[in-house]
């Protein structure tokens, strides 16, 4: 081991941190490590007849987090429907650190919002100035930050606050659990 003081260069590695783990089960040990400005780790645990064993080494990757990936089914695109449809809409949402929220909501269109739309997705976007703001229709949370989610809503167009002749866009959105 190197001490603490010594500064890594490329032909020697970083000093070593040992982190003392704690039995929490039969055969098994719980500890905190705290992988900042860390590019690898190794595990050493000492037998009971003295005996040190090390791992080999485990590299970490830093992998940013990504959108949630948000689907809508049970309407088609620019489809048409009367006042008093109902509609089998499916919201499907996965990301990879887990979701915090789905929402399914809506927007009445106009021609900001239909340019908007062609160049950004609304699954976690705010509205723009100027455009209408996104309504709730249903909201689910996600509080075991489960990584996907699917749900059904039969949507009653007529529970909406719109006009007959009114153009809306629905669109599924959501939030991740990432905690940076």
């Amino acid at each position: 081991t190197q001490p603490a003081s010594t500064q890594p260069s490329p032909t020697q590695p970083a000093a070593i941190e040992r982190i003392a783990l704690r039995p929490s089960e039969a055969a098994r040990f719980a500890g905190e490590l705290v992988f900042d400005n860390m590019s690898a780790y190794r595990i050493e645990a000492r037998r009971r007849d003295g005996q040190v064993v090390v791992s080999r080494e485990y590299s970490l990757r830093l992998i940013a987090d990504q959108e949630p990936d948000l689907r809508l089914g049970g309407i088609e695109p620019g489809g048409r429907v009367m006042i008093d449809a109902v509609l089998p809409l499916k919201v499907h949402a996965q990301d990879d650190y887990g979701l915090a929220e789905v929402a399914l909501v809506y927007r009445s269109v106009t021609s900001a919002s239909r340019t908007a739309a062609t160049q950004t997705a609304p699954s976690s976007a705010p509205s723009r100035a100027g455009e209408p703001a996104w309504k709730p229709i249903q909201v689910w949370p996600v509080e075991d930050r489960r990584a996907s989610l699917d749900e059904s809503h039969p949507l009653t167009v007529a529970t909406l606050d719109v006009v007959e002749g009114e153009e809306i866009e629905l669109a599924a959105r959501g939030r991740d659990a990432d905690p940076a």
